[in-house]
């Protein structure tokens, strides 16, 4: 079963794999949007490693990209409930 604390811990390996500057991070940091200090390329591989996280918990069907791309701007605790809300469906 995939819980909030699951989906953190998702996205908080994703920012230890991905982002070079990964201390400066928090659940509360800028995800997406004006205040974000990510590259493009940074946030795509975020989503790509989370959503890629899920599947192997046997969630299939779940386009992450779909769902972040309607919101100007998250933090990763807003990605994380969007998440949640998503799988709980």
């Amino acid at each position: 079963m995939v819980n909030k604390l699951t989906i953190n811990s998702f996205i908080i390996e994703a920012i230890e794999e991905i982002v070079e500057e990964k201390n400066k991070f928090t659940m509360e940091s800028n995800f997406i949007g004006p205040n974000s200090t990510l590259d493009s390329i940074d946030i795509v591989q975020i989503i790509d490693f989370v959503e890629e996280e899920i599947i192997k918990q046997g969630i299939n069907n779940i386009d992450l990209f779909e769902i972040i791309f309607d919101y100007d701007c998250l933090t990763f605790n807003q990605f994380s409930d969007l998440i949640l809300k998503k799988i709980n469906g």
